[in-house]
C-alpha cells in the first residue's frame, strides 16, 4: 500500500490542525501534566478497547431521551 502525495499532503493539514488544537487545549499544563494526562488518556483507550460495551444491552426505546 502507498500513500499518494495528495494523501500525504492531507496528512500533513491534519497533522498541523491536530497540534494547534492541542497547544491550545494544554497549553496551560505543564510538560509534566501534559505527559500525565496523554499517559491517562492512553490508558482509557486501551481499556475501552477491552470491553464491548454493548455486551447485554437492549435496543433503545424509541422516541426522544432526556439526557
Amino acid at each position: 500500500m502507498e500513500i499518494t502525495e495528495a494523501g500525504s499532503a492531507a496528512l500533513e493539514r491534519v497533522d498541523a490542525a491536530v497540534g494547534a488544537v492541542e497547544r491550545e487545549l494544554f497549553g496551560d499544563l505543564t510538560e509534566a501534566e501534559q505527559t500525565l494526562l496523554r499517559g491517562l488518556l492512553d490508558r482509557v483507550v486501551v481499556n475501552a478497547a477491552e470491553h464491548d460495551c454493548d455486551a447485554g444491552q437492549e435496543e433503545p426505546a424509541e422516541g426522544p431521551r432526556d439526557r
